[in-house]
């Protein structure tokens, strides 16, 4: 079991999200945290 770290910008970030969310994957996000 591993894990996967994505770092991008809200837009592309939620479009990954989908993506993994979408194909039954668990998926944990953090979105817009540098505000």
């Amino acid at each position: 079991m591993g894990c996967e770290v994505f770092i991008a910008k809200t837009k592309e970030a939620v479009k990954i999200y989908n993506r993994l969310v979408s194909k039954g994957k668990k998926v944990l996000a953090f979105f817009h945290l540098t505000c």
